[in-house]
């Protein structure tokens, strides 16, 4: 649960960044492999064109997300986070908040708007489920929607840039994204 000493996670997007988390990504412990990759297809309409699945790394957990654009990706890969961080939205009272975030690029984009969400979970034990997004090269705007967390099993301490890339491929949008546990 929250930390009140804890401070807030930033992701600084940049050549020297990436070189450090890759850096510290190769010389970590390998504490939390995964035992069996999880496919999740867009569990709210069933779509085969929108998924995120969990699959091996050899350092902390990874993520390969999907979908035909942008702000859909944002959302599945926003899903995906929940799943790896293991958050269960509660049943109680909706919160609504609006969201504006610019970077350089998309993949600063996509740590930035993740580490946003991973900061609510953590500081305000706040967790989002419902995504209506608008993003383009280099700016994300929308509304979040979600409620308190009923439990969080296994906390995201960063949102890393290691092997980040966003591409296209068959299934339209595609990213693969480490997180640091």
């Amino acid at each position: 649960m929250p930390h009140a000493a804890q401070p807030r996670l930033l992701a600084v997007p940049g050549e020297y960044n990436r070189r450090v988390v890759a850096s510290w990504l190769l010389t970590a412990p390998r504490l939390f492999p995964l035992a069996a990759t999880q496919l999740h297809e867009a569990a709210s309409n069933g779509c085969p064109h929108m998924g995120f699945e969990e699959f091996p790394h050899t350092a902390d957990c990874a993520l390969r997300a999907w979908a035909p654009d942008l702000a859909s990706l944002f959302a599945e890969a926003a899903l995906g986070l929940n799943s790896i961080a293991g958050a269960e939205i509660g049943s109680g009272a909706r919160v609504t908040r609006q969201i504006s975030l610019h970077e350089p690029d998309v993949e600063s984009l996509l740590v930035a708007f993740l580490t946003e969400l991973v900061y609510s979970q953590e500081q305000e034990a706040l967790g989002f489920d419902r995504f209506h997004l608008h993003v383009s090269n280099r700016s994300l705007s929308g509304t979040l929607d979600g409620s308190m967390l009923a439990s969080l099993s296994k906390p995201i301490k960063a949102v890393t840039f290691h092997n980040l890339e966003i591409r296209e491929s068959a299934r339209g949008k595609e990213a693969e994204i480490v997180f640091d546990v």
